[in-house]
């Protein structure tokens, strides 16, 4: 590997998206650049507690970020939409 750390989104900050965050946060290779969520206050514990830019929208967190890949950790029903995106 270059050296380079993997730009990842994460789309859902719920519980799930928390725990991918905090897992994100032990692997060396991988950088959690921005996440997307419509609730503010699951934005808000992001931000708090991982420092990491924080969107309402999914197409601006991929439009302002760049990721290389993202994370779908929203509930079941929104997983296409994230995917579409």
């Amino acid at each position: 590997m270059s050296g380079e750390r993997v730009r990842i989104g994460l789309i859902g900050a719920g519980g799930m998206g928390r725990g991918h965050l905090k897992t994100f946060s032990k692997i060396a290779e991988a950088e959690v650049v921005g996440v997307a969520d419509p609730s503010p206050g699951s934005l808000e514990k992001a931000r708090q507690d991982f420092s990491v830019l924080c969107f309402s929208d999914v197409g601006e967190m991929i439009e302002k970020t760049h990721p290389a890949a993202c994370v779908i950790a929203s509930p079941h029903p929104h997983h296409l939409a994230g995917a579409l995106e």
